[in-house]
């Protein structure tokens, strides 16, 4: 897979994790292949870091800050926006976030060899808990 470092999207999900952790403790740094939609990734994999957490009153959300957004689904509805059902999925508590960043020296993406991460679920497994 090319890795594909445009836009701000790995960091944003370190800093909205940071943020958001202490309000919920489910919280996950996300990294994930969707399937572009622009001109220059049209129905072609790339990586993609967002922030999943776990709403006591609306279940699992998705929050994505990346290049000047500000996204907040149910992370059903993230998923098939943005055509994640047939990726790859990594979630990372904030202790494993950490390490990879002391280990790696950069904010992501953080699998080398994704095909055999052990922590892999697809997108299609996403309605489950965490």
């Amino acid at each position: 897979m090319t890795i594909q470092r445009n836009g701000n999207c790995f960091q944003a999900a370190i800093q909205t994790y940071r943020e958001l952790a202490f309000s919920y403790p489910r919280a996950f740094i996300v990294h994930g292949t969707p399937l572009g939609r622009g001109p220059d990734n049209l129905d072609k994999r790339y990586w993609h870091a967002w922030v999943e957490v776990k709403d006591p009153d609306r279940g699992w959300l998705v929050i994505d800050r990346s290049n000047g957004l500000n996204v907040a689904l149910p992370r059903g509805e993230y998923y098939t926006r943005g055509r994640l059902h047939g990726g790859m999925i990594f979630r990372f508590t904030g202790q494993q976030a950490a390490v990879e960043i002391h280990r790696r020296d950069h904010s992501g993406p953080w699998v080398d060899n994704w095909e055999s991460y052990d922590e892999t679920v697809t997108a299609d497994d996403a309605s489950g808990t965490v």
